[in-house]
């Protein structure tokens, strides 16, 4: 029923957008394809840390690229472009600058209008020297922007964790909330072009105290021989990730120059993520013309258990909302200090990476067959060298890593063009069973940058001027037993998607996936021993977009199968539908979403991304039956101020209570209500535009 009912709306749908479509010429440059991307990239890794990646991107949004004055770096910063399209980019600026419009970007070789699209809120046509005037220290000071943003969301449900916080009992217990009845957030960032920031975040989740979360940074840009120096809370990613990576890490996508680009190595922390950041120092140096130097040192407390002296793992959640999880904050301290040393020519860097760490109580994990290879003790050393150097067209890149054990990590890299309609990816990955890095955060299928081995292949080739195909083949084999396998493993993850462009604003994809995974079977085999078998899910997913005037539409659909080798099988199914609006002044912006969702078991997930606040992301997991809607608003007032209102409200079929624990609500039912606000403002008022400093 409900796959008819989907078929029938698809058709409906294009029909009227085709014919919306043939009678509206408008070309339509919006950065809501910034949130289209990145909901399509996080659906297919719910589990990366999209705030960090959304992070990234809307600072490049705030301070984009201008064309006319950019270095190599800069370029090699851009996203959604393939390593050969930023060369052959960099070789048009060079020919053709200074350019006058964007639009002259389609004369670059390699250079299409979707990628154009894809890439166009991030740079602007000014003047050569304007972002590189020399300014004295009161005019870095005093002339810049400033920005607050706030926002505070809180149920029309009460959660059982406030249900029991007028008991005392609950509260010794650890079983009601000690604190407020909405979360609330509120961020301020002082910038001067890319030469000064400084920010604070405070903020504090549903049922805790108030400031429970405090974050502050100072990054000096550009000043001399400093590239780049922070005070307070920041992000480092060394190589590829296998000894340091705490923002944005790349996982699985059927695209894979989607996100393909060169993160920054030392950027600042300016999100409400309590994991994955450093807090003390960083500088990077330009000691020569081609030779950099990385150093930085960082003092942390931590969330965990402690025990005697010891602790068997760090908590990550960051919530303090009990009097349970109070007892667990801060009560472990972290210091960590490491230099990086890179020598940087145009076609060829490599460098040299150090990292020490350091626990002021012991680590010891419980001891199971599983974790027989887990860090154990107080300290730990880590080293490694990268590298990245072109041939042509070829893009050779990979780090080799070690521990103090001088346990082994590997991962290469090669992305080429063999025809220009074809750009192929190819990687290797070792991982050792005893490889131990606490910070590594790499391109695996483990949550763990341990224990696996893997190949992965993916392509992008352009069929014909408007279709596209995007595949890739990842296999992967666990040499040792992990968290609910218990025997060495294999299994592979194969993605394929083909989208098109019908007319400019018109587009339409097809996505199939394939993974199979080995995991412990529900029950028990003979001498106690729990049988392993082969899991295998397959998803398929039909999705619709249209922009033309003000207007955007987005129809997805997805059908789900799991199989347990050997047992049952069961089925799940989504169709949504999305809507925006922007007035031709852009100062109301309205959205509604609406999703209905059939699953059959929990292993029938699906990813979803919501509609939500600036920065703020929303990728909840689908399961049972029912449907859900978001609504958002935002009105711009004045040039300065903006504010949004998100409404979301679910709704199940199958359940008499809406979450787990202290989170329960009552009902079938789940209501949230969420209210933002921006506003920015310059000491100068001719420096109130975008892209001044």
């Amino acid at each position: 029923m409900l796959s008819r009912c989907i078929i029938r709306l698809d058709c409906l749908l294009l029909l009227i957008l085709i014919s919306s479509k043939l009678l509206s010429a408008q070309e339509s440059y919006d950065t809501d394809d910034l949130e289209y991307i990145l909901s399509d990239w996080v659906e297919q890794n719910p589990e990366a840390d999209a705030e960090a990646l959304a992070q990234e991107l809307y600072e490049l949004l705030e301070q984009p690229v201008n064309l006319n004055d950019a270095g190599r770096e800069q370029l090699e910063s851009l996203p959604f472009l393939s390593p050969d399209q930023k060369e052959k980019l960099a070789y048009f600026l060079y020919r053709r600058k200074p350019l006058y419009s964007l639009s002259e970007l389609l004369l670059c070789e390699g250079m299409d209008e979707v990628s154009l699209r894809r890439i166009r809120p991030f740079l602007y046509i000014g003047a050569a020297d304007q972002t590189s005037e020399k300014v004295d220290f009161k005019k870095l000071l005093s002339c810049g922007k400033h920005e607050i943003r706030a926002y505070t969301a809180a149920g029309f449900q009460p959660r059982q964790g406030l249900l029991n916080a007028g008991d005392s009992a609950s509260k010794a217990e650890g079983k009601a909330y000690l604190g407020l009845p909405f979360s609330g957030v509120c961020k301020y960032r002082y910038s001067y072009g890319r030469q000064l920031q400084y920010g604070l975040v405070m903020e504090h989740d549903l049922g805790e105290r108030p400031v429970d979360f405090l974050s502050f940074h100072i990054a000096v840009h550009q000043l001399a021989k400093i590239n780049t120096l922070i005070l307070g809370d920041y992000r480092l990613k060394l190589g590829r990730g296998l000894l340091v990576s705490s923002g944005f890490s790349s996982g699985k996508t059927t695209s894979p120059s989607a996100l393909a680009s060169v993160p920054k190595m030392l950027s600042s922390h300016f999100s409400c993520s309590e994991s994955a950041y450093f807090r003390g120092a960083a500088i990077d140096l330009s000691l020569s013309e081609h030779l950099q130097l990385l150093a930085f040192a960082s003092g942390r407390k931590l969330d965990a258990v402690l025990e005697e002296g010891s602790f068997t793992s760090v908590r990550s959640d960051g919530l303090h909302r009990t009097s349970k999880e109070l007892s667990y904050r801060n009560a472990l301290r972290q210091y960590s200090t490491g230099a990086h040393i890179g020598i940087n020519q145009s076609y060829f860097q490599a460098g040299a990476n150090v990292l020490y760490y350091r626990f002021n109580a012991f680590c010891n994990p419980d001891l199971k067959p599983y974790s027989l290879f887990y860090f154990r003790g107080r300290d730990n050393l880590n080293f490694s060298l990268d590298y990245r150097f072109r041939a042509g067209t070829a893009l050779f890149s990979g780090e080799c890593a070690f521990d103090n054990k001088f346990h082994t990590a590997h991962f290469h890299q090669l992305q080429y063009q063999p025809h220009p309609l074809l750009n192929m990816v190819h990687s290797f990955r070792y991982y050792s069973p005893a490889y131990q890095a606490y910070f590594a955060a790499a391109f695996s299928e483990n949550s763990r940058v341990c224990n696996e081995t893997g190949w992965f292949t993916a392509m992008e080739c352009r069929l014909f001027e408007r279709l596209k195909m995007d595949a890739y083949l990842d296999v992967f084999i666990f040499p040792w037993l992990k968290y609910g396998v218990n025997a060495p493993s294999s299994g592979h993850d194969l993605g394929l998607e083909l989208s098109s462009c019908i007319v400019n604003g018109l587009e339409w994809g097809l996505r199939y996936r394939e993974k199979t995974k080995t995991a412990n079977l529900p029950v028990e085999g003979e001498k106690g021993i729990t049988p392993c078998a082969d899991n295998t899910r397959r998803q398929l997913r039909l999705q619709l977009k249209a922009c033309f005037g003000g207007l955007s539409l987005k129809t997805k659909a997805e059908l789900n199968r799991f199989n347990v080798a050997g047992f049952e099988t069961s089925t799940g199914a989504l169709f949504s539908q999305e809507c925006r609006y922007k007035t031709p002044d852009e100062r109301l912006s309205l959205s509604l979403q609406y999703a209905m969702f059939d699953t059959e078991k929990y292993e029938n997930r699906i990813y979803f991304y919501e509609y939500d606040l600036p920065g703020v992301f929303s990728i909840p997991a689908y399961s049972g039956t029912g449907s859900a809607y978001v609504l958002c608003c935002k009105l711009k007032p004045g040039r300065n101020f903006q504010c949004w209102a998100r409404l979301r409200h679910r709704a199940y079929s199958d359940r008499e209570e809406v979450g787990t624990m202290l989170d329960i609500v009552r009902g079938p039912c789940s209501t949230e209500f969420r209210l933002g606000f921006t506003y920015r403002f310059s000491a100068k008022s001719g420096l109130s535009g975008r892209n001044q400093p």
